[in-house]
């Protein structure tokens, strides 16, 4: 397994608001930090087509619409860097304002090419949800989930290679 990597090389960056960062601009993004687990990835809704001609008794669906889903999960930690608390305050600032929390969100993976060191996704997504949970006896928690809303642009390549990775 020496292909294999760690989810902690997989650095969630986010930049708060609602138009593209361009690429003269890529400090509008911050770093999404205190991250243990993040899971995304598109999933297409289907509409059953199936008729009476339709073959035995398979059914024949059609792919509709598409939805890149985020989820994010991590420790929450009081150091500025993890940006936690501006992130939060984002949130509640849109939400308070009865605005769409709209956030542009940008995640790296280790690439397979031998050629590029990173992977990128990025994409306009809304913010859903950001919950803090307090354990008695256990760290503070905290999870986000997002819908993506847009196209997801893929690049591979060193250009978009991460800071503080690790």
């Amino acid at each position: 397994m020496a292909n294999a990597f760690i989810g902690k090389l997989m650095p969630v960056y986010v930049a708060l608001q609602s138009t593209k960062p361009t690429t003269a601009a890529a400090t509008q993004y911050i770093r999404w930090g205190a991250v243990r687990d993040r899971e995304f990835g598109p999933e297409l809704d289907e509409v059953d087509a199936t008729t009476d001609t339709s073959d035995g008794v398979f059914r024949e669906y059609l792919s509709t619409f598409a939805t890149h889903d985020v989820s994010l999960s991590g420790v929450t930690t009081t150091k500025a860097a993890d940006n936690l608390d501006e992130i939060e305050d984002y949130f509640y600032t849109k939400m308070g304002a009865a605005e769409q929390v709209v956030v542009w969100v940008k995640i790296f993976r280790p690439s397979s090419d031998a050629t590029n060191v990173y992977r990128s996704y990025e994409f306009p997504a809304n913010m859903k949800t950001f919950k803090i949970t307090g354990t008695y006896d256990d760290v503070s928690t905290w999870s986000s989930d997002l819908s993506g809303t847009g196209s997801v642009t893929v690049a591979d390549g060193t250009a978009n290679t991460p800071q503080n990775t690790v």
